[in-house]
This record gives structure tokens, C-alpha cells and sequence, in this order.
């Protein structure tokens, strides 16, 4: 009889193990749900629609449409939803990680039907008595309290990253006879940074600097501490093309009047006389830590061929009417001649023991193309992320005196270095830009094709101690 019990027992406990074995590993399989949002008639990205699992906090979509969702709950259906659409339901597979593209209809019926019963006509927009017209002119009023340049000193950490990559590039490019050695190269994709897309990396510089700024007198200095950037060899002039970049991926101060963007102003959102260009739309209130509200404001060009942005905000609700995030983009309407697309994401926080909230990360990203179509292109993306602010710190008035200061060996550092002082980790396929490049580098037959293509572009071949063109 005890025989009996003790097995009987030994059996309960073993279910009980392996019943508690069995669900520990149901709980540990994250569903992790990628894709992308887009307009059903328009095709354009719908920032900021709500991506969520029902009964659960979701996630806002980001400028280009893009979100990530994950859980642990054993959920099967995900739903995304925006002001003006139809609220669109998709089912998934619990425990595993799957891409999706999401395309939401207009819900005019319900939006727009409610308008003709309250009023029996459209209602028209108008700046007067409009609230997020006063809103936007209180923002418009703080700004300047809201930039670095209002303290007597500033310093801070940048470090800023520019890539560039191919976009759909063809089976018959990758599998052509003539560039079976280069393989290699565009089997390195990354289907991470832009939802639906599988882009191949082909160049990556990077850039550490230290920031000083002095309000009276004014004086700013720099000092970079590292830099690096893939080199193709003598064929390619990476100086030229790094300030080239640099110039058309210019600094983004939406706080500014005027935005420079790949050489082209723009009207800011937040200039002075934005109001007289933009329409704003208040979405909706947001409640943050400690119960601080911020407000979701929607902006949009008055004519859609100007030289405007569209896209969203979130604004502090309270005396600082400071910026907390902006997305936004351009009309598909505007000609910037071979710039297909183009999207903006700044995100601000509050430095410790500040009320001010400073910008802490910056994202431009465009695709380029000779064609409107969808032909190969060309995805640039500049980064830039601001971190460790020192607020009113003054350092000695001889330190100010050098404007620009490049540290020894600046060019020089191993991986070591870049993998603790870069402020994100590189993808995967970012890393293997830089070994890929050097693997071309040292091919005799990528030699030789940099030596023709010199001399079909530049008009001259290097012949060992010899070149060949004109005089």
C-alpha cells in the first residue's frame, strides 16, 4: 500500500514538473510582430496609427509607417488603428516572429457623416478661435527657450552615422556572370530599417565629437575624437563624398524658421508665420509619468506643392511648450528632382535635474532615384544621437579659442573602441559593410573594374608608375 502511494505521489509530481516545465515555455515564446502601415488609396506611410493587441498597450507607428510589437501573451490577433480609417484586424501566430504590411481604408462614412449631421455643410478651417492654432503660437512663443543656445554654456556628446544603401536590387543584377565574384556583397541585406524592403549596405561612415557652446561672447568649438568611414581605395575620392553627404544631410533645427534639406528650404512647422501656411489638427492628449499631459498635433501644408512638411508632434502640455517628437515628411506633390521619399524623426528628453527638454536623437532618411518608378534606387540615412548635456559648466576662456580641434589618431581606432563609444550597436549588416569593403578592396578584379571606371569617368588609367589620358 505505501508502495502504491509513494508511486502514486512520485506520478503527481512529475505531471506537476513537467506541467509547470511545459507552461514556463509557453510564457518564454515572445510573439514579435514587424511591418509597416500604409495609406490604401495613396500608398504613403500613415505615421503615428495605433498598433496594438487587444486589451493591451500598444505602439505607435513611427514615421515611415514602421512598428515593432511584442509579447508574451498568447494573442492571435493584431489590430491597427488611426483617426479617419477603418480599424483593420490581423491574425497571427502566437510564438514566432512574422512580418506583416498593413493597409488601412478611409473611413469617410464616419468622419464625414458625422460632420453633415451636426452642420449640414463642410465645416470650414479657420485660424481664429481654432485651439491648435493657439497652441501652436504658444510653441512658436517658447521655442526660443526651448533651444540649447538659452543657457550661458552647453556641452554634449554627438555621434552621427551616414549610410547608404541599395534598394530592390534585381536577381538579374546579383546573378549576372560579371559580378559572381562580388556576390558576396549584396547577399548582405537588411530587411530591419525599412518594413517590406530588403536593402544592401555599400557605405557607412561614423563620427564622435565633443561639443562646446559659450553664450557671451559667443563661441563654439569642436573636438572630434574618432571617425571612420569604408574606403574603396584611390578610385574613390571618400573625402569628397563624406563633405558631400554632409552637406546634403544638413542639421535638422525644427525649431528654425527654415529647414535646408538636400539643398532645398523648407518652411518650418514652427516658424513664425507657420500658422499662415499649415493647417494643425489637435489628435489627441497624452498622460505620461506623473501624470505630466502632452498633446498630439497633426500638421499639414495649406498647398501641397509648397515647400512644406506633414506629419506629426507631441508637445508638452504645460509652461515649457517644449517638443517631445516630430515626424514628418514631404507632399509627393513637390519636385526635388531624383528624392523619391523622405522622412524626419527628432525625439527630445529632459536632462537630469532640467526642466528643458534637449534633443537627444535625430533620423533623416531618404530614397533616391533617377526615376519616379520602381526602379533600383538608392536609401541615405543620416543618424545623429546627442548624449551626456553638461548645462552652465563653463570651461577656461583659452579653451574656446580653437574652433574645431581633430584629436591624434582620430582615424585610427580598432573595433574596440567603436563598439563602446558609439551611442547605438551597428545591424549586422551595417558591420559588414566595413570588412566587405576591404575584402573588395584587395580583389584584382575589383582593381581593375575601379581602373576602367576611372577612366571612363575621370578620363585617365593608372598603369603601375604610369597613367593613361589625355594631357
Amino acid at each position: 500500500m505505501k508502495q502504491k502511494k509513494r508511486t502514486k505521489w512520485m506520478v503527481q509530481v512529475a505531471a506537476l514538473l513537467l506541467s509547470l516545465l511545459f507552461s514556463s515555455t509557453s510564457f518564454a515564446q515572445t510573439t514579435i510582430i514587424r511591418g509597416v502601415v500604409t495609406d490604401a488609396e495613396s500608398g504613403q506611410p500613415v505615421a503615428q496609427a495605433s498598433v496594438y493587441f487587444r486589451g493591451a498597450k500598444g505602439v505607435p507607428a513611427d514615421s515611415l509607417g514602421r512598428f515593432e510589437i511584442r509579447t508574451n501573451a498568447r494573442v492571435t490577433q493584431l489590430e491597427v488603428s488611426y483617426i479617419g480609417y477603418q480599424t483593420q484586424t490581423i491574425t497571427i501566430t502566437p510564438g514566432r516572429e512574422q512580418t506583416v504590411r498593413v493597409i488601412l481604408t478611409l473611413d469617410a462614412t464616419k468622419d464625414l457623416g458625422a460632420v453633415v449631421v451636426r452642420s449640414k455643410k463642410r465645416i470650414r478651417y479657420t485660424n481664429k478661435g481654432n485651439p491648435a492654432v493657439e497652441l501652436i503660437r504658444r510653441v512658436i512663443a517658447a521655442k526660443d527657450q526651448n533651444r540649447p543656445q538659452v543657457y550661458a554654456y552647453v556641452e554634449y556628446e554627438q555621434y552621427d552615422k551616414i549610410q547608404l544603401s541599395l534598394s530592390r536590387v534585381s536577381k538579374k543584377l546579383t546573378n549576372n556572370n560579371l559580378l559572381k565574384n562580388y556576390r558576396f556583397v549584396f547577399d548582405n541585406t537588411d530587411t530591419t530599417k525599412v518594413a517590406g524592403k530588403a536593402l544592401t549596405p555599400v557605405y557607412l561612415q561614423e563620427k564622435l565629437a565633443r561639443h562646446y557652446y559659450r553664450k557671451d561672447p559667443r563661441k563654439t568649438k569642436t573636438v572630434v575624437e574618432g571617425e571612420r568611414r569604408v574606403n574603396f581605395g584611390e578610385a574613390v575620392d571618400s573625402a569628397g563624398v563624406s563633405t558631400t553627404l554632409k552637406r546634403l544631410y544638413e542639421d535638422i533645427d525644427v525649431y528654425a524658421n527654415n529647414i535646408s534639406v538636400f539643398t532645398n528650404q523648407f518652411l518650418s512647422p514652427l516658424a513664425d508665420m507657420a500658422p499662415s501656411f499649415y493647417l494643425f489638427f489637435i489628435r489627441d492628449t497624452i498622460t505620461g509619468e506623473g501624470g505630466k499631459k502632452a498633446v498630439r498635433m497633426y500638421f499639414t501644408p495649406r498647398n501641397t506643392n509648397d515647400f512644406l512638411f506633414r506629419g506629426t508632434m507631441l508637445i508638452s502640455l504645460d509652461s515649457t511648450y517644449a517638443l517631445q517628437q516630430v515626424d514628418m515628411t514631404v507632399s509627393p506633390n513637390i519636385n526635388m528632382n531624383w528624392v523619391r521619399d523622405l522622412h524626419i524623426r527628432q525625439e527630445f528628453e529632459k536632462n537630469e535635474g532640467e526642466d528643458r527638454y534637449h534633443l537627444v536623437k535625430s533620423n533623416m532618411i531618404t530614397e533616391l532615384g533617377i526615376t519616379r518608378g520602381k526602379a533600383n534606387g538608392l536609401y541615405g540615412e543620416r543618424t545623429v544621437s546627442y548624449k551626456n548635456y553638461r548645462i552652465n559648466q563653463p570651461q577656461d576662456d583659452a579653451f574656446y579659442s580653437e574652433g574645431s580641434v581633430v584629436l591624434a589618431g582620430y582615424q585610427q581606432y580598432t573595433d574596440s573602441f567603436w563598439m563602446a563609444r558609439r551611442h547605438d550597436t551597428l545591424s549586422q549588416a551595417e558591420a559588414r559593410v566595413y570588412r566587405n569593403v576591404d575584402s573588395l578592396r584587395k580583389m584584382r578584379s575589383f582593381q581593375r573594374l575601379m581602373d576602367w571606371g576611372t577612366l571612363l569617368l575621370a578620363g585617365y588609367k593608372s598603369f603601375g608608375p604610369v597613367e593613361m589620358g589625355p594631357a
